[in-house]
């Protein structure tokens, strides 16, 4: 008598054709699944790389070098960098596995990253800072960012041009006077100390009537007293003593030799030495000899 559990029944031929095609589909899901899995790893995997600091410090040695040490050292190169939308997003991804290529060697041109943008917009900046800050933290600066952004149409990058990238920024990398001064400059925008500086006021030294004469001597005895408000410009002395006077107006042919007669003559021979008198009182001009 035959055994049932030993029964091996042959299956139909629609069994048959079930179970090879179960057997295709596992075996083709199985294949689908790992290149799958092997498209997203080539896609994800080189954008997490290339999407760090230390990767775009392989071809930006010197910004990243100053972006280690700066007040924005926690904020990736792709937070300032890419335009805060999704096309923006899509695009920077594609460009940065487009670098990846180009630094494998397998083409050679060198070109721009597709979606990333040089200079930061200012929808990258708002995301952390706001435009109504109107005084600086430290309470010194008159500086109202929505008249500067919002009605002059500033850029914050063109103020803030060395707060990430420069490495000697002065000032801990806030905005330059030199800057400022763009605007500034008495036509374009007001230049008083007190437009912009709370704590500037003009010392009383600086008011006396023997100022441009004795400023030499204070500078000489303490250059600190100067720097602290002149020292955002190299050379401030040299800056400031190229420019004409404002007494040499067309009175001064006349007025100048009464001032020349007194210990003033010296302040002269520092921009004209002591032969430029000769130079213009001589027989051929026709001018009395220089009282000196």
């Amino acid at each position: 008598m035959n055994d049932p559990q030993n029964t091996y029944e042959e299956p139909s031929p629609e069994e048959g054709r079930q179970r090879s095609g179960t057997r295709k589909l596992v075996k083709y899901s199985s294949m689908t699944g790992t290149i799958v899995l092997a498209i997203l790893a080539l896609l994800i995997v080189p954008n997490l790389v290339a999407f760090s600091p230390a990767y775009c410090g392989t071809c930006h040695v010197d910004q990243y070098a100053a972006w280690t040490h700066a007040t924005h050292k926690n904020v990736t190169c792709t937070d300032c960098h890419i335009p805060r939308d999704t096309w923006s997003a899509f695009k920077a991804r594609i460009g940065m596995l487009d670098k990846l290529v180009y630094l494998t060697g397998m083409y050679a041109t060198k070109h721009n990253v597709l979606g990333f943008e040089a200079v930061p917009q200012d929808n990258n900046c708002n995301f952390c800072h706001k435009a109504k800050r109107s005084v600086t933290p430290a309470g010194d600066l008159i500086i109202p960012h929505a008249s500067h952004t919002k009605l002059q149409k500033l850029r914050c990058a063109q103020c803030h041009k060395e707060l990430v990238h420069s490495a000697a920024a002065k000032n801990g990398h806030k905005p330059s006077m030199i800057g400022c001064y763009r605007c500034h400059d008495g036509k374009t925008a007001p230049n008083s100390c007190s437009v912009c500086h709370t704590e500037k006021a003009l010392p009383p030294d600086h008011r006396a009537a023997d100022w441009l004469r004795t400023h030499s001597d204070v500078q000489k005895r303490d250059p600190s007293y100067c720097d602290g408000c002149h020292g955002w410009v190299a050379d401030y002395c040299t800056e400031c003593h190229k420019r004409k006077p404002r007494s040499h107006d067309k009175t001064w042919p006349r007025a100048h030799q009464g001032l020349m007669a007194t210990d003033r003559k010296e302040g002269c021979a520092k921009c004209h030495g002591t032969q430029k008198c000769q130079s213009c009182h001589t027989k051929t001009t026709k001018l009395a000899p220089p009282k000196v």
